[in-house]
């Protein structure tokens, strides 16, 4: 299995800490409970697209109006 040169990882991770400052990274979290909720909520405000995911159906429409936008 061919492994990544330090590089490229170092491309890959300058390309991610661009894309955090300048918020055009998207966010995930799982589990949309009592930590996960505040910090998708959180990260919204800070100005990140955010994926929330939970396995729960009735935590879903809690989250952004409940459907995949």
């Amino acid at each position: 299995m061919p492994t990544i040169a330090a590089k490229d990882r170092r491309m890959s991770l300058d390309r991610a800490l661009a894309r955090i400052s300048d918020r055009s990274a998207v966010i995930g979290i799982v589990g949309l409970g009592y930590v996960g909720l505040p910090l998708a909520t959180a990260a919204a405000r800070a100005g990140f697209r955010v994926l929330g995911l939970d396995v729960d159906p009735e935590r879903r429409p809690l989250a952004g109006g409940g459907g995949a936008q």
